[in-house]
């Protein structure tokens, strides 16, 4: 099968194209799909395995924060490609994360790279070549501050359980009875405070981050308003 690679700029809405492996049946077992929110123009990158993807919203926590915020009610379905052979549909995927930058982008709400699998019923089994290619896309990724900003954002807000509490309480005793860890520990805290001093919060409308100096146009002071949902 020849692939094909989309970059994201100028895709027509709601465009479909099947990606069909003459070798197996034609039926579509998975979609990939692109909705952008028609407000913030903030873009998610997906898979589907139901029956109708136009009408699925899309997942990923900070995607889902997102439109939890500025309104689900103004999703656009940009692009959706169906495959009927699980493989292609991942080197698809990843292709497509890598060469549109959707973790670091900006423009994109992905935390990681998609591969048309996570989430996938049990029993399936995958390929050595798709498993070699997941495993090298994870090699060496590190978090960006953007990453970090947007599991921040996520966690606000969120209460830990009983049980959740008590796990934590003992697993912070255990690593702080060596003198070791407590000496890195201080260590670290000096070194992040360091880093603090002076920062303040700017956000653009969508997004909080902490500058020394103000950003540039069209950053403000302060945080992003916990009622700033977008109504017409």
């Amino acid at each position: 099968m020849q692939q094909k690679i989309f970059i994201s700029e100028g895709l027509p809405i709601t465009e479909h194209e099947e990606i069909i492996n003459p070798l197996y049946d034609e039926t579509p077992i998975v979609y990939l799909y692109v909705k952008q929110h028609s407000i913030t123009k903030l873009k998610y990158f997906g898979k589907y395995t139901g029956v109708d993807p136009h009408k699925y919203q899309g997942s990923g926590k900070h995607w889902k924060h997102h439109l939890k915020k500025h309104g689900n009610r103004f999703i656009e379905t940009l692009k959706i490609w169906s495959f009927n052979y699980l493989p292609d549909a991942t080197e698809f995927a990843l292709n497509f994360s890598y060469i549109n930058n959707i973790v670091k982008s900006a423009e994109w709400a992905n935390e990681i790279p998609e591969n048309a699998l996570d989430g996938i019923s049990k029993g399936f089994k995958m390929s050595e070549e798709s498993r070699r290619k997941i495993s090298k896309s994870k090699k060496g990724v590190k978090h960006s501050a953007e990453q970090n900003l947007r599991q921040s954002e996520l966690q606000k807000g969120r209460k830990h359980s009983a049980d959740g509490k008590k796990n934590q309480s003992e697993a912070q005793k255990k690593r702080f009875s060596n003198l070791a860890e407590r000496e890195k520990h201080a260590l670290g805290a000096k070194k992040t405070i360091g880093v603090r001093v002076g920062k303040k919060h700017y956000n653009n409308g969508i997004i909080t981050k902490t500058f020394h100096l103000h950003p540039g146009e069209g950053w403000v002071l302060g945080r992003v308003p916990c009622n700033s949902i977008v109504e017409l």
